[in-house]
Formats: structure tokens, C-alpha cells, sequence
């Protein structure tokens, strides 16, 4: 029966390799919605610059308003930066957890492969064997 001397370790991996696709996902995810919040503030600020107001006191408030919404979008922007990086980092450990976890399943094909073909030869001797003291007999 095969048993790999490192299925441990291969198991340990590929839940570490789980564990940094999930973060990897959760940060693109965030990013995305960051992005996703940037587009509604400029949209909202399109519109409030487009709008025509009437009165000196509107137009007061609609400058306040944009000016609000332009500080806004640049602490969004600023958060995307930053999410940016994070997922990078993510990004990174993901794949070097995923080339560890394919090394692994490498070595554990080959020492199958091993196994394998030292069980045939074993199987070999023992017919050979057996049809020389069959021979024999």
C-alpha cells in the first residue's frame, strides 16, 4: 500500500492555498467595490455640477456639495491605492502557494510512479521464481 511521506505537508498547503485564494478574492473584491463607489460619486457629482441653480444661497450649497463630493472621491481613490496593493500582496501569495502545492503533487506522482514500478518488479521476481522452482519441481 503507498503511503506519501509527505501528505502532511500537502495537506497543510492546500489549505494554506485555499486560505490565500479566499484573502486574494476578498481583496479584488473590495477594490471592485471601492472602484464601484468612485463611479457613483463622480456620477453624482456630474450631475450636481450640471443641474442650474437659481438662487446665490443654491449655488452656495451646490459648490459645498461638490466640494464634498470631490473630497470624497479623493479619499475613495486614495483607499483604491491602497486596496490595490493589498491585492497584489494577496495576489502573490496565492500563486507562490500554489506553485508549492503543485511541487508537492509532483513529488507525490513521482514517488507513485516509483512505488509502482518497484511493485512490478517485485511481482517479476516472484514469477520468476516461481516458474524456475515450478521448472524444477
Amino acid at each position: 500500500m503507498f503511503k506519501f511521506r509527505l501528505q502532511t505537508v500537502l495537506n497543510i498547503r492546500e489549505i494554506e492555498l485555499e486560505a490565500a485564494e479566499r484573502a486574494y478574492l476578498l481583496a479584488k473584491s473590495k477594490r471592485e467595490d471601492a472602484e464601484q463607489d468612485l463611479q457613483g460619486v463622480n456620477l453624482m457629482l456630474t450631475d450636481t455640477k450640471r443641474r442650474s441653480r437659481e438662487s446665490f444661497q443654491e449655488r452656495l450649497d451646490a459648490q459645498a456639495y461638490s466640494d464634498r463630493l470631490e473630497d470624497e472621491a479623493r479619499a475613495i481613490a486614495s483607499t483604491i491605492g491602497v486596496l490595490q496593493d493589498e491585492e497584489t500582496v494577496a495576489m502573490n501569495m496565492w500563486v507562490e502557494a500554489r506553485k508549492e502545492v503543485k511541487t508537492l503533487e509532483k513529488l507525490r506522482e513521482k514517488a507513485v510512479e516509483e512505488f509502482n514500478l518497484e511493485l512490478n518488479r517485485k511481482e517479476q521476481a516472484d514469477l520468476d521464481e516461481w516458474a524456475t522452482l515450478r521448472r524444477t519441481a
